[in-house]
């Protein structure tokens, strides 16, 4: 029996709120006996950036993915299994009303929710008038594989077999990952779970040699395979560096940062991370390379090179002001707390840049800049 009577999933997934929408639809599988979900946000980058693992460092691409958002939301845990392991996190997303390439975004959206998370991750998205579902195991496991489940749209007769198939299985309690393992099964294309299997891809495709194309073909702009996000995400890992003035940018958008008006660069979050005091000798936290910081040893010899070279880089300082000075160009400097230099200009300083580097400066272009910069375009340069 279901938790409560359904008439039929299309109408719960029509609702205006999806993400109360997606609660109602799990409650009746049996999944979750919640009854509201627990974090619903329209912007997508304060839900990231609030709500996913802390450490989580976004690039311009996953910008780009997150702008077509327009509700974001944790519905809930399942955490109660007879052994321990990863939880199972269930999410949903409400995108744009535009079809097209509405698998590839469900993907990038969701390896973004995965690519850190210590616990497996479920996620139901809303697209024009259409529902999927996607599922994913816990980095640990298999951190860059996303099951996609087929889109139904919400005036169809599949959805609700769809939903009713998962309602009458009995998904794992052992662990989170057999659960996801479980759910997996019951959810995902045929590509996904058969990748090896090609005399059962030729039967259902018609026993035809070129099962693949079949593939593509049958799903067009929806086939997503691992190796097209994968090259799209290339670098992208727990290994990466945080780029603190892109993320500067993203709380100034979000209206989640505002600093004084003497004061408006991204610096007073980072004073209280000094390692070494001195006013030419100072070290900040964020400088210093994960691994360095890890291991006393190494964070000794570290900062013993660091102060060695910090007469010869004043000087460099100082010669790069000069510099700029002297091409009558606008800057501000707050390298002297821990922030960056920034020269005003669009693309027109683009030669100008190239012969800073013969002077071990690397500008990086911003356009509209940042609060520091007032909205105007600036090219940044960090410490060094």
């Amino acid at each position: 029996m279901w938790a409560y009577e359904v008439e039929n999933f299309s109408e719960l997934l029509s609702a205006c709120d999806f993400s109360q929408a997606a609660v109602d639809v799990f409650k009746a599988l049996h999944i979750t006996a919640v009854n509201k979900p627990q974090i619903v946000l329209a912007n997508a980058l304060n839900f990231v950036y609030g709500n996913l693992p802390q450490d989580l460092v976004l690039t311009q691409e996953d910008r780009d993915t997150l702008t077509p958002i327009k509700q974001m939301a944790h519905l809930f845990d399942v955490s109660e299994f007879t052994s321990a392991s990863s939880n199972v996190r269930f999410f949903s997303i409400d995108l744009g009303d535009e079809k097209t390439d509405r698998s590839y975004d469900q993907y990038a959206i969701h390896s973004i929710i995965a690519r850190k998370s210590n616990y497996c991750s479920a996620a139901i998205f809303r697209k024009c008038s259409s529902v999927s579902l996607s599922v994913a195991y816990d980095r640990t496991s298999k951190p860059k594989s996303i099951y996609l489940s087929d889109w139904f749209e919400l005036s169809g007769t599949e959805i609700d077999a769809f939903f009713m198939r998962i309602g009458v299985a009995c998904l794992s309690t052992q662990n989170g990952l057999e659960f996801a393992n479980d759910l997996i099964y019951l959810v995902a294309r045929d590509y996904y779970t058969h990748p090896q299997s090609y005399e059962y891809l030729r039967f259902e495709l018609d026993n035809q040699d070129d099962f693949l194309a079949q593939i593509i073909d049958k799903y067009g702009d929806d086939y997503v395979a691992d190796s097209i996000v994968e090259e799209n995400n290339k670098g992208i890992g727990t290994e990466d560096e945080p780029d603190f003035d892109l993320i500067e940018y993203d709380l100034e958008q979000m209206g989640l940062f505002e600093l004084a008006e003497a004061d408006d660069d991204f610096d007073e979050e980072y004073q209280d991370d000094t390692i070494a005091d001195g006013e030419e000798g100072s070290v900040h936290a964020r400088d210093i390379p994960k691994d360095v910081l890890a291991d006393p040893v190494l964070l000794l010899k570290w900062l013993e090179e660091h102060s060695a070279k910090k007469a010869g880089e004043t000087e460099h300082d100082s010669g790069i002001i000069s510099y700029i000075d002297a091409a009558n160009i606008d800057y501000v400097d707050h390298r002297d707390k821990g922030g960056s230099l920034w020269i005003f200009g669009g693309h027109d300083l683009s030669n100008f840049v190239e012969k800073c580097k013969e002077l071990g400066v690397v500008f990086t272009y911003k356009q509209g800049g940042g609060k520091t910069t007032g909205g105007l375009d600036a090219w940044w340069s960090k410490k060094g």
